[in-house]
């Protein structure tokens, strides 16, 4: 049988290797694809398996909140939060610096409340970050986020949120002020008695009667004849 098999010569059989090889790269490609990546398979795979983890380096630290904490399971992304959490100090340098740096506000809107409790200074620091966010509605959330915290620097973040050039976040700034009891916010809220739009007249006007028992309705009405 063998012997009728003719022998390629040395040139037609290294071009009939390279075809097999040709072929084979190409099927391990689709492959890949169809898998969505053999790389995020295994990335994914090993990046769960760390929750159960006595102890994370940093960088299984890096790999846990990027990867873990807008999961689609919504139980691996509660497993993940308690499991930095249980890290304690040790978690709060990476935490940080993904929370200052990383280009998804929604993350770094998670992280804020992992660190929170944490640590109180570097989740300020990641707020006022936030803040300072591009999109007005990243600035409003910051500002929800600041609103409750009854602390001197996210009483700044709702000041400097009064002269914010997007009306949306004066007008939820000029609300929140007097809730806030932030009254180192009361000369810029008289300012806001002549904004353009009434509506934040009228929210600083409630914030201001909040904050010194004055009623400033009538300065608004005075204002508009």
């Amino acid at each position: 049988m063998f012997e009728s098999c003719p022998v390629l010569p040395g040139s037609w059989r290294r071009r009939a290797w390279g075809a097999v090889w040709v072929q084979t790269i190409a099927l391990v490609g689709v492959l890949v694809l169809l898998m969505g990546g053999v790389g995020y398979w295994v990335l994914a795979g090993s990046t769960e398996d760390l929750l159960d983890a006595e102890t994370l380096t940093p960088k299984q630290i890096y790999q846990v909140a990027t990867k873990l904490l807008l999961h689609n399971d919504l139980e691996i992304r509660a497993k993940a939060s308690a499991k930095l959490t249980s890290l304690g100090r040790q978690a709060v340098g990476v935490l940080k610096e993904i929370g200052l740096t990383h280009s998804d506000a929604k993350l770094r809107f998670v992280l804020f409340g992992i660190l929170r409790p944490m640590d109180g200074d570097a989740a300020l620091e990641v707020l006022e970050n936030l803040f300072n966010h591009a999109d007005p509605e990243v600035r409003k959330l910051a500002l929800d986020a600041a609103s409750g915290l009854n602390h001197p620097r996210a009483e700044a973040i709702l000041v400097r949120a009064l002269d914010d050039p997007d009306a949306g976040v004066r007008s939820v700034a000029a609300g929140q002020a007097g809730p806030a009891n932030a009254r180192s916010a009361i000369p810029k809220l008289k300012r806001l008695l002549d904004d353009p739009k009434r509506s934040i007249q009228r929210h600083a006007a409630r914030s201001l009667e909040t904050l010194t028992g004055v009623d400033y309705s009538d300065r608004i009405k005075r204002r508009r004849r």
